[in-house]
């Protein structure tokens, strides 16, 4: 293998700004390289970087701050040369060098020292093959990396984690066993060691976890998940909330985890958390959207028939007064509408709508019927506080719906029969009373903070709050009109001007529409 070009020299050379440390140090070796008639290559380098490193490594004083700065340009260059060397120098010199590394963890090196020494570390240990992994140095390194992943310095965490993620995927692309049984050993202890009182070990696990879980081989991303799966139980907010999107990361995984993923869908559909806890309802919207839009991608089928489940589940949040769970949760179907409302979801529908006959009183309805009662359900008084995320949704709904009608050609007598009802809830949104009105605005409070200080002039913060009411209310009105006009304009597309008639002959809030053709 041939070195690279990109030596160090040519990075001091590069470099607007250099620190002064480093260019002493640099000056030094290259004054040494020379004298010894040898190239100014990397590997040169390396090698007396390696024995400077030493030194230091015998008497550390991190009090010191000469001593300090010196070892910081010192590591930042190991790495760099680590980096940029063929891998026979890096296997030549592992053993001894990685040894050294794992003493100066113990002696606990500053934090901008430590972040080199890890990825120093991290390189190396790129260099071995699978045979090499059978040796318990390669694993002790290893073990010394993750464990810094649940340090308290939130910066080595993040520069540990960056070091893993190269780790694991070098380690999955050539499927070497005893490392990842490590990690998933490692990780699933610790989790199932966590407790409310001592949690945050775990929480810093779990961060790790998204940010690698995707990468990870099947073997290891099973058991992870069965160990997860308890952390939802425990009632802690920020535990779940990590966890579900620990979760999604599987949702980002190749088609090889598609079982483990429709395993872990149906799990998450009995960890619904309480609405009444905002971050983790969230956090729980986003994740099951990207669980059925992976199922969507590898079986289309199956996500056809846990569709109304997921619907279901995102449309009920809306019943929740937090602001916050209303856009999420209109986030998440805006994300998945356009996936998975398909032209053979609306062939399903009107195929089951053109074959009713008078003497049939009953059947079952379709996926895509199941969903527009859901949405017709979610324009009642229960779901008030977020009509105007509901209405955007539907909207983006039926603009789908066209253009799978104008795909697969439906007749549009056909397609009012399906989505009627829902039209006509629309419609009936139009002349809400006054008091339903107020009813919405979560930010209008009769004991609005911002005037209790003006309590001297108690007569006119109460005028001003009456007048900001009235403007609230007037916006409000125009909103929920807008989204009203906006979500019957996408129907008349869908349905054209008979079938809207005929849904709903006596209300067309905010539409003119010619009719005399």
């Amino acid at each position: 293998m041939m070195e690279k070009q990109h030596t160090i020299l040519q990075s001091i050379t590069n470099r607007k700004t250099v620190d002064k440390e480093e260019a002493a140090i640099i000056e030094a070796l290259t004054e040494v390289i020379k004298q010894k008639g040898a190239p100014l290559k990397n590997s040169s380098f390396l090698g007396l970087a390696l024995v400077s490193a030493n030194d230091y490594l015998g008497s550390v004083d991190w009090e010191d701050e000469q001593t300090k700065n010196r070892a910081k340009a010192l590591f930042k260059i190991l790495y760099f040369l680590l980096e940029n060397v063929p891998t026979p120098p890096k296997v030549k010199i592992f053993d001894e060098t990685s040894k050294a590394l794992l003493n100066l963890l113990d002696k606990k090196p500053p934090p901008l020292i430590l972040k080199n020494v890890l990825k120093s570390i991290g390189s190396l240990l790129e260099s071995q093959d699978e045979s090499r992994w059978q040796q318990g140095l390669n694993l002790q390194c290893f073990r010394a990396v993750m464990t810094f992943t649940i340090d308290q310095d939130k910066e080595i965490r993040k520069d540990v984690n960056m070091v893993l993620r190269r780790l694991l995927s070098y380690l999955g692309l050539r499927d070497i066993k005893a490392p990842l049984t490590s990690f998933e050993k490692f990780y699933s202890s610790l989790i199932s060691r966590c407790t409310p009182e001592n949690s945050l070990p775990t929480q810093y696990a779990l961060v790790t976890l998204k940010e690698v879980f995707s990468i990870l081989p099947h073997m290891v991303q099973k058991p992870l998940c069965e160990a997860l799966l308890r952390l939802p139980t425990l009632g802690h907010g920020v535990l779940t909330v990590l966890t579900f999107q620990a979760f999604g990361s599987v949702f980002h995984s190749p088609k090889e985890s598609v079982t483990l993923g429709v395993q872990l869908l149906n799990a998450l559909f009995d960890l619904s958390p309480n609405r009444a806890d905002i971050k983790p309802t969230c956090a729980f919207a986003e994740t099951l959207s990207r669980g059925i839009l992976f199922l969507h991608r590898y079986q289309p089928d199956l996500c056809n028939k846990k569709l109304p489940t997921f619907y279901g589940m995102i449309i009920s949040n809306f019943q929740s007064d937090q602001k916050e769970v209303a856009t999420a949760s209109a986030e998440a179907l805006k994300e998945v509408i356009p996936k998975t409302i398909e032209p053979s979801l609306l062939r399903e529908a009107v195929t089951a709508v053109s074959n009713l006959s008078p003497d049939v009183t009953k059947r079952s309805s379709t996926t895509l019927e199941k969903i527009v009662l859901m949405f017709q359900q979610a324009l009642r008084y229960t779901y008030r506080s977020s009509w105007n995320e509901i209405l955007e949704v539907i909207a983006l709904f039926f603009k789908s719906l066209c253009d799978c009608a104008s795909e697969i050609k439906a007749d549009k007598k056909h397609l009012t029969t399906i989505v009627k009802p829902l039209v006509i809830e629309i419609a009936s949104l139009h002349n809400l009373p006054d008091e339903d009105i107020l009813s919405h605005m979560d930010d209008v409070k009769s004991n609005d903070k911002s005037t209790d200080r003006f309590n001297h002039k108690n007569n006119q913060s109460k005028s001003k709050e009456n007048n900001d009411a009235g403007e609230k209310k007037a916006t409000f009105q125009m909103n929920i009109n807008t989204r009203i006009s906006n979500a019957l304009t996408q129907a008349l597309t869908l349905i054209d001007i008979s079938g809207l008639l005929e849904c709903a002959p006596l209300q067309f809030p905010g539409i003119d529409y010619d009719i005399s053709n």
